[in-house]
């Protein structure tokens, strides 16, 4: 019978915590080991080596991992055929390390232990995946969308979300706040000196895939055709939150000046710009849906020129950037 030799105390740890979060009893848990009490309390003491059987059946049923430092070793481990049951042992828990499919073998198991326990794996130094919440379609994750569809970026392993570090650093405030109610993540933050760029960065590989499984690609946004995914354009609320993402992100205010007969005349309005085909009829088509009349330039911008209609955005759709907020307020107070 093939035996584990823990390291000093380890082997203790192991079924004291192994009891405890399985809730059992010392003869409930010498039971699920097919021993004697006594013989669990002597492998409590240390006094003998646990089964291989037994340890392997308790990691299973408690999630409680077997220490990494812990060897496999036979009855006879003193003599000189222990090297052949341990590796017999070995080979028929993680395959032959000679061969591919032992080699995936392995790893599989690795990763099931790593996501049974990854706080243990990430104190050893090992780099183990953020587990995120991974959100319903909601108005929340809609204009999240909004937003990295404006601003966005990812690569394998992370995704960032550009901005204007002077104008635009309480909007940040609130991204990284939406980011963090949405997926559980913290966010990290580049500022550049050169410039007033800045980069909100979330290091996360279940958060690309999870964009991944929205219909976002690693790479440039417009070879790539970037679009609103379909979900957003069955609701209209969610309509309304993307559209606020991307005019947050996209899009904003400016006055449009003019005279006539020398007298000066200034006019608030909106702009949405976007580069990539799909994305852009998108919008026009969620502007359309939901009551504006948007002018078209260049197959590149979306204009919102009627006064009426720019009071009405900011009523039913609003905006999250404090940047066009005031510039709404300062129009119609001046």
């Amino acid at each position: 019978m093939a035996r584990l030799l823990f390291p000093k105390g380890k082997q203790r740890d192991f079924l004291l915590k192994s009891k405890l979060k399985l809730a059992k009893s010392g003869l409930e848990i010498a039971n699920i080991c097919n021993v004697h009490s006594r013989t669990l309390y002597d492998w409590e003491r240390e006094k003998f080596n646990m089964s291989y059987d037994a340890a392997i059946e308790l990691e299973r049923l408690s999630g409680v991992l077997i220490p990494r430092e812990t060897s496999i070793v036979s009855d006879f481990w003193n003599r000189s055929d222990s090297g052949r049951l341990g590796a017999k042992a070995s080979l028929k828990l993680y395959g032959n390390p000679g061969t591919s499919e032992g080699r995936r073998r392995g790893g599989l198991i690795t990763q099931s232990r790593i996501r049974k326990n990854p706080d243990y794996f990430r104190k050893s130094g090992i780099i183990v995946r953020k587990p995120i919440t991974c959100p319903q379609s909601s108005v929340k994750l809609a204009e999240f969308i909004g937003i990295f569809i404006g601003d966005g970026g990812m690569s394998k392993y992370q995704i960032k979300i550009s901005y204007n570090k002077i104008k635009d650093s309480s909007y940040s405030n609130y991204c990284v706040k939406l980011i963090k109610d949405l997926f559980m993540l913290n966010s990290t933050r580049h500022i550049n000196i050169d410039d007033n760029g800045a980069d909100i960065i979330v290091s996360s590989v279940e958060l690309v895939e999870f964009l991944n499984s929205q219909g976002f690609k690693v790479g440039d946004k417009i070879r790539n055709k970037i679009d609103i995914p379909n979900w957003i354009n069955e609701n209209n609320e969610y309509q309304r939150a993307c559209i606020r993402g991307l005019m947050d992100t996209d899009g904003g205010t400016y006055l449009h000046t003019y005279k006539i007969n020398g007298k000066k005349y200034k006019y608030l309005r909106l702009c949405f710009t976007n580069c990539s085909k799909p994305l852009f009829e998108s919008a026009v088509r969620i502007f359309r849906n939901l009551g504006f009349t948007p002018k078209l330039k260049d197959g590149k911008r979306i204009y919102i020129y009627d006064l009426l209609e720019v009071k009405r955005y900011f009523k039913d759709i609003g905006s999250s950037n404090e940047r066009l907020l005031l510039a709404y307020k300062d129009f119609f107070n001046n």
